[in-house]
């Protein structure tokens, strides 16, 4: 199978995935904080990917550039960037922090041709404006009239966003300057990283981890764990073995659609009938994935 083919099959998996976990995440954020809920994930996600390098990974040997490119992609994007998005999604509401995500795919497209030297065919392009507009239409419709566009909330969101896109960034130039680099190894170092992050800032703001777990009761314990493996773990390992394999313009464009299938996974959990406008954004995605996947060089 080729490689843009693989690279569309894990990024839709960590969409699906990640989209799913999110309904949770939620709520144990409200109860715990995001902070906690973060902390958590990356921790767990830490151990999962630490424990396939020792049982299941012939350690490659990264370069120290790629260490510290890796490193400091996790330290800043799954670290400081979570805390300005999710600031972003409690004042500016997520539907209107995630219209400004649309954009992100349209900066790889221009990363993607200069820097990565990646050709991407007539497909790409059309399916990268139908995920965009997807996320559009959904927007749209759920928008919060009570939310507004704040300087200091819209400011957090970009620089959210971009501390995001910088990580995004320097994990491909990190795949590109040395291929055989495993994702997996990749996974460790980034969620290194980021549990670093949140170590530093327990000194300064204490997240009290085990005391908070410890408060919850042993169904809720094992769905905390649950949704961190599912949401975060296999998310990471299947969003950068996409990243690995394809452009990251293409792998952001249906990445970004995640609160779609969110929205679709919240009724079929709740035994509500998505509306007219989720089922079209649901088709389109599909068109463009289909797009994607059957490319036509240019």
């Amino acid at each position: 199978m080729a490689a843009h083919h693989l690279s569309a099959i894990f990024a839709l998996l960590a969409n699906l995935f990640f989209s799913f976990s999110s309904l949770f995440f939620g709520r144990f954020s409200q109860r715990l904080g995001s902070t906690w809920m973060n902390t958590l994930k990356a921790s767990i996600a830490l151990i999962g990917f630490g424990s396939l390098c020792v049982f299941f990974v012939d350690w490659a040997s990264p370069t120290q550039y790629q260490m510290v490119l890796f490193f400091i992609s996790g330290f800043i994007g799954l670290g400081i960037g979570d805390i300005f998005l999710l600031q972003a999604f409690a004042t500016l509401g997520p539907a209107r922090t995630l219209v400004l995500f649309s954009f992100q795919p349209m900066i790889f497209i221009f990363v993607d041709s200069y820097v990565f030297n990646y050709e991407l065919s007539a497909n790409n392009y059309t399916a990268i404006g139908i995920f965009i507009t997807c996320l559009a239409l959904f927007t749209y419709e759920n928008r919060n009239p009570n939310k507004s566009w704040a300087f200091t909330p819209l400011l957090f969101a970009l620089i959210g966003i971009a501390l995001d896109g910088v990580g995004i960034f320097m994990t491909k130039e990190a795949f590109a300057s040395e291929p055989a680099i495993d994702s997996i190894q990749a996974n460790f170092i980034r969620t290194a990283g980021a549990v670093i992050f949140y170590v530093l800032l327990n000194f300064v703001r204490p997240i009290h981890l085990i005391k908070k777990f410890n408060t919850l009761d042993r169904k809720l314990k094992f769905q905390a764990i649950g949704i961190s493996v599912l949401g975060t773990f296999l998310s990471l390992l299947c969003y950068l073995q996409a990243l690995k394999l394809g452009a990251a313009s293409v792998v952001t464009a249906i990445t970004v659609t995640g609160p779609i299938f969110s929205t679709l996974w919240e009724s079929f959990l709740d035994k509500k009938k998505p509306t007219k406008v989720l089922y079209l954004c649901l088709v389109m995605f599909l068109v463009a994935f289909y797009l994607n996947f059957n490319q036509i060089a240019n």
